[in-house]
């Protein structure tokens, strides 16, 4: 599975995850820890005042996002 983030002007982070791994809670919070880490080296102000991510809307992982300060993108399911 190909994990991909990215902005308006690309992607700016990816990984490949081993076959027959999923995401859980624990990986999906280490993951954004460290998309939190490549963003604040890539960009000049914060990322807390920037990010508005679009993702799944599943509430275990919503937390996370809201602990990062970040902006969840409504969408219909």
């Amino acid at each position: 599975m190909l994990r991909i983030l990215w902005d308006v002007k690309g992607p700016i982070h990816y990984e490949l995850l081993k076959p027959k791994e999923r995401l859980n809670l624990e990986m999906y919070c280490q993951h954004m820890d460290e998309l939190n880490e490549v963003l604040e080296e890539k960009m000049l102000i914060p990322p807390a005042r920037r990010v508005i991510l679009q993702h799944e809307n599943a509430g275990s992982y919503t937390g996370k996002i809201a602990e990062l300060c970040w902006q969840i993108l409504s969408h219909r399911p």
